[in-house]
């Protein structure tokens, strides 16, 4: 299993099969929970299931100074109650794919 390089994922395998997982959302000062994160999030832990039988354990760190700043405000304030079901929808497949993580073994 080589390392795993993704726009806003780095994959490091470390000593005892661990998978160092580190967060940096390019051009921003924070890591934020906008579409295309929740997107490369979820394709992250696609990966992660196929090769689960490998590694050990996974951690997720950030290249920012924090950790993660939570839902991505512009985002937020564009949506429109018409975006309400496609938005709720993709919410579910994040949810999805961080229990998926979770329950990943």
């Amino acid at each position: 299993m080589s390392d795993f390089a993704h726009p806003l994922f780095r994959w490091e395998l470390a000593g005892d099969s661990v998978v160092i997982v580190t967060m940096d959302y390019p051009g921003r000062s924070a890591n934020t929970m906008d579409d295309r994160f929740r997107h490369e999030f979820t394709a992250l832990i696609d990966h992660l299931a196929e090769v689960r039988e490998q590694i050990s354990g996974v951690i997720i760190t950030s290249a920012k100074e924090t950790f993660c700043a939570g839902g991505d405000l512009r985002e937020l304030m564009a949506a429109t109650p018409a975006d309400g079901p496609a938005f709720t929808a993709a919410l579910r497949t994040f949810d999805e794919a961080t229990r998926r993580l979770e329950t990943l073994g």
